[in-house]
């Protein structure tokens, strides 16, 4: 009789580390925007003890790296930093799993390849062990049974989790027939969008989208201006 080879300790590991993460409450905020977010912090502090628990650890290893330098309208040096990145975690047995994401990071500095990996190992460790924004209910059995999203909410977290302003732009032209219906998603959208600007080229995306933010009244017209703002001040101040 064969007998059945034993699954590799990491798949156990890896499961075991999902049962015991808590979840990451989105507590930071951006106090120029109003957004809220989960920085990679959170992630290192919540996941720290949990993988030494288990024994597990991650080797991270730059697959592709391209750089471009582009310029501000300021003519100030904007590093431009995409990677594709391939994570590897090991158990004590020596058995492991991997996952390739890409991060991508944009900075006037010399902080472009910093932001782009702990962009790719944050959204990594968050999709790999689908930690939550919070905790889940209990209650009831009719008060815990699963309630599928609505095609409204599903974009909403979509736009909520984009990691640039692009994608939100993106997001937003592609289910415009729903995102057009509803006023209050539209507003949050577009505000989603401008919170995520971090340079000229993103504010040019947003002006020559449609509608431009920048010709809206209320708190998506004030957002765009006060980033504009702080776009215009950060470029002069990178070329004092």
């Amino acid at each position: 009789m064969k007998t059945m080879e034993k699954a590799p300790l990491i798949f156990e590991k890896m499961a075991a580390i999902m049962a015991d993460a808590t979840p990451i409450a989105k507590d930071q905020r951006n106090k120029d925007q109003g957004y809220t977010f989960r920085g990679i912090d959170d992630v290192y502090n919540t996941l720290h003890s949990i993988f030494s628990k288990h024994k597990v650890f991650l080797v991270p290893e730059v697959l592709e790296s391209s750089r471009e330098e582009r310029k501000t309208k300021s003519n100030s040096l904007l590093i431009y930093t995409i990677q594709r990145v391939k994570f590897t975690f090991y158990a004590v047995d020596g058995s492991s799993v991997s996952a390739i994401v890409e991060g991508e990071g944009m900075d006037t500095s010399d902080k472009s390849t910093n932001k782009s990996s702990s962009g790719a190992l944050k959204y990594a460790l968050l999709q790999i062990f689908l930690i939550p924004t919070a905790e889940m209910k209990t209650g009831d059995a009719d008060a815990s049974t699963p309630q599928p999203m609505s095609k409204a909410e599903e974009i909403a977290q979509l736009i909520a989790d984009a990691p640039n302003t692009m994608q939100v732009l993106n997001l937003i032209a592609t289910n415009f027939n729903v995102i057009g219906k509803d006023n209050e998603l539209f507003g949050s959208a577009l505000l989603t969008g401008i919170a995520l600007v971090q340079t000229e080229e993103d504010l040019k995306a947003l002006k020559s989208s449609f509608p431009n933010p920048f010709n809206m009244e209320g708190p998506v017209k004030k957002a765009a201006i006060e980033k504009y703002k702080e776009i215009t001040k950060s470029n002069q101040d990178a070329t004092a």
